[in-house]
C-alpha cells in the first residue's frame, strides 16, 4: 500500500499532508511492533511462570526419587531388596574398577 493510497482513503488532495500521512503511517507501524512485542513478552513470562510453578511443586517428588535411588538395600522393601538404581549402577561401576585397578606400587 502506497502512501498515495492512504491519502485517497482519507481523501486528501494537498501536497503539504503527504508528510502527515507518512508520519500517520509510521506512527502506526511502530504502535503495531510495540503490541507485539508486549504480547510476545506476555507469552513468555507466562510460560517462565508455569515453568517455576511447575518445578516448585514437584521439588520434593524428584528429591524423594534421588533419595530413594541412592538408597542402599534395604531388605524388608521388596523394590529396595538390591538397593536404588543409582546405588546399584555405582556398585557395579566399583567392582568394576576394582578390578580393572592394576596396583601400582
Amino acid at each position: 500500500m502506497e502512501v498515495t493510497d492512504v491519502m485517497d482513503v482519507m481523501r486528501v488532495r494537498y501536497s503539504g499532508c503527504y508528510h502527515y500521512v507518512c508520519y500517520f503511517i509510521a506512527e502506526i507501524f511502530i504502535k503495531n511492533v510495540i503490541t507485539i512485542q508486549r504480547w510476545y513478552k506476555d507469552v513468555l513470562f507466562r510460560r517462565r511462570l508455569y515453568r517455576h510453578c511447575h518445578h516448585k511443586k514437584y521439588r520434593e517428588c524428584v528429591r524423594d526419587i534421588t533419595d530413594y535411588g541412592c538408597c542402599p538395600p534395604i531388605h524388608d522393601i521388596p523394590l529396595f531388596r538390591e538397593g536404588g538404581s543409582m546405588y546399584r549402577e555405582s556398585l557395579r561401576d566399583f567392582k568394576y574398577l576394582k578390578t580393572k585397578v592394576i596396583d601400582i606400587r
